[in-house]
């Protein structure tokens, strides 16, 4: 009996289990299911918060190149001063100081933030302000941004922008009087932005120089008895327009080949330049004159200037006078270029009275010539090569040493402008 109840309280329990079972496993997948779905909840929310956070960078990027020209727009406001002393209305150099004030739209577009703009000088100097450009706001999440600009405000005249504007005609480089350094420092300044300069003082021709460019643009004859610092536009005479360029330099002589202490007595020359590589208006006109420096009172005022080698205290009016022991030959070529404006040619010198060879009786030419540009090769005009070749500007400083014929040019080629010479003739 015991046994047939227990059989049939087995059998009950097994038909239990078999109906409790489905139960349990739609629990299970319900729990998997709102599992799978909080983790995908929790993807939404990433995904969101990214999307967010690009939305900040690119609004932030924006906002923060606008700044940037604003604050560019500001420094640049500031350097369109219109003169140096302050005057009312006008913009100055002087006027540069503080300034603050704030931006929303720009040119009838309203921008998404409000910009602060604050100018501060923070050091003000006779010829220089530091100028420092803030620029604020803030972003759509209220924090606030900076960004800070730096610059230096030269103290320098707005007119001298223009020259930045000027065509390249001439060497830009400025010599003394504010004029260009090809023109010759002893021509005279006509007050008409011109100069004029007589080569030789004995002579009957003086070329009046462009003083942007250095150009010569006329040719006129003079009286012989007036110096070049005499000259005026008024004691000018028949003048041609010329289209020229000026080649130009010193004759150094040394009987010890010293190109550094070259100042010997000049022996009389003559120079020439043979123009080649077409048809050119006129062959090119050299003039040369034997030079010495002095110290000398002219007019009241003592001055180191070049004279002419036979010059005296009496006929240059000078009441104090001393030699300084310099002597050299001064050259001066003028060229009417090709249609192009350049030109080439070569140099050569000829002794009055003399052999140019190889013999102690004789005399070598040496040419001084810098490596410049440290290439190894004197393959530029300005270096002063054998034989110029496609020149477009006037040349200055294409100095020679003339030495004992048996002596050899001082070695080598220098670089960084210092001294140094090649042969040239023969």
């Amino acid at each position: 009996m015991d046994g047939t109840r227990r059989a049939s309280f087995g059998a009950a329990s097994a038909r239990c289990d078999r109906r409790r079972a489905p139960r349990d496993q739609r629990g299970n997948t319900l729990i998997e299911a709102l599992v799978s779905f909080l983790v995908f909840a929790l993807g939404l929310l990433a995904v969101a918060g990214l999307q967010q956070r690009l939305r900040l960078d690119a609004d932030i990027a924006r906002q923060r190149s606008e700044a940037a020209r604003l604050g560019v727009g500001e420094i640049e406001g500031v350097r369109a001063f219109a003169q140096l002393a302050s005057a009312p209305g006008i913009g100055s150099f002087d006027a540069i100081g503080a300034h603050l004030r704030s931006v929303d739209r720009v040119g009838g577009h309203a921008l998404n933030t409000r910009y602060r703009i604050e100018r501060r000088v923070e050091h003000a100097g006779a010829a220089l302000k530091t100028i420092r450009v803030d620029v604020g706001w803030s972003d759509r999440f209220g924090t606030t941004r900076n960004l800070a600009l730096d610059t230096l405000v030269a103290r320098s005249a707005p007119e001298l922008s223009g020259a930045l504007v000027l065509p390249r005609t001439g060497p830009t480089l400025r010599g003394a009087r504010a004029r260009s350094a090809i023109v010759p420092l002893g021509a005279r300044d006509l007050g008409d932005g011109r100069s004029v300069f007589k080569p030789g003082e004995s002579g009957v021709l003086a070329y009046v120089f462009d003083n942007v460019s250095g150009d010569i643009v006329a040719r006129c004859t003079v009286d012989t008895a007036t110096p070049t610092r005499s000259l005026t536009a008024a004691a000018l005479g028949d003048c041609d327009t010329l289209r020229g360029l000026l080649l130009s330099g010193t004759i150094r002589f040394s009987a010890g080949a010293d190109p550094a202490a070259a100042n010997d007595a000049p022996l009389p020359l003559e120079v020439t330049l043979a123009l080649t590589g077409g048809r050119y208006p006129a062959a090119a006109t050299c003039t040369t004159e034997a030079t010495k420096s002095v110290q000398a009172e002219l007019g009241g005022v003592l001055q180191t200037t070049l004279v002419p080698l036979p010059a005296t205290p009496a006929s240059l009016g000078a009441s104090r006078w001393l030699e300084l022991g310099e002597r050299f030959v001064a050259y001066h070529c003028v060229i009417e270029p090709l249609a192009s404006g350049r030109w080439s040619g070569r140099l050569t010198l000829r002794l009055a009275g003399w052999r140019i060879g190889n013999a102690n009786t004789e005399r070598r030419v040496c040419r001084y010539s810098p490596d410049l540009d440290g290439s190894g090769a004197i393959d530029r005009p300005i270096e002063h090569p054998a034989s110029y070749v496609d020149v477009a500007e006037a040349l200055s400083q294409q100095n020679y040493l003339v030495i004992p014929g048996d002596r050899s040019c001082p070695d080598g080629v220098a670089s960084n402008g210092a001294l140094a010479t090649l042969p040239h003739q023969p």
